[in-house]
């Protein structure tokens, strides 16, 4: 079993209420840590249990009836290795960057296409072991967010608009 694999979605869903691209302390997560949760394709569930990646049942979004979902956690290092990030608003595309993937947390998102780079986690050894599972690491991710109106009807492009410096008053 290799150290890492790569996951690729396409349209993937990217869970509202597991958002934290802005890296704010959330429970037993501190500050910092960026990080989001994505659903798995049913087709690809098996798959992926088999090749050690930690999947989490949906719980809190469940529906009586329905089958279960799974979704995993995804990290958004900015340190190491940042992940490329490319923002798609109205016709305007922009590279999301440590100080603007925050934005993620509330857009309203229409697409989703992303790159995972899935490591094996360590043991008390220091090894990379299988049945440990797969740490999840965002490595790049194409994101559409739905027309703005304001934007469309006005020629409004907040990406494009200066900023103070750039401000002669």
């Amino acid at each position: 079993m290799a150290n890492r694999k790569i996951l690729h979605l396409e349209d993937a869903q990217l869970i509202m209420n597991f958002r934290n691209f802005r890296g704010l302390a959330r429970g037993r997560i501190p500050a910092g840590t960026r990080n989001f949760c994505v659903y798995i394709p049913d087709e690809l569930v098996d798959e992926l249990r088999a090749d050690d990646w930690t999947l989490i049942e949906d719980t809190y979004n469940a529906r009586e009836g329905e089958p279960p979902k799974y979704y995993i956690r995804v990290r958004a290092r900015f340190d190491k290795y940042p992940p490329r990030v490319r923002l798609q608003s109205n016709n305007t595309m922009v590279d999301l960057t440590e100080e603007t993937i925050g934005r993620l947390d509330t857009d309203d998102i229409e697409y989703v296409e992303m790159d995972i780079n899935g490591s094996l986690k360590k043991d008390s050894n220091g090894n990379y072991t299988p049945g440990n599972g797969r740490t999840a690491y965002l490595s790049q991710m194409f994101v559409r967010v739905k027309p703005d109106w304001f934007e469309e009807k006005y020629g409004i492009n907040s990406e494009a608009m200066p900023s103070d410096e750039d401000t002669p008053f």
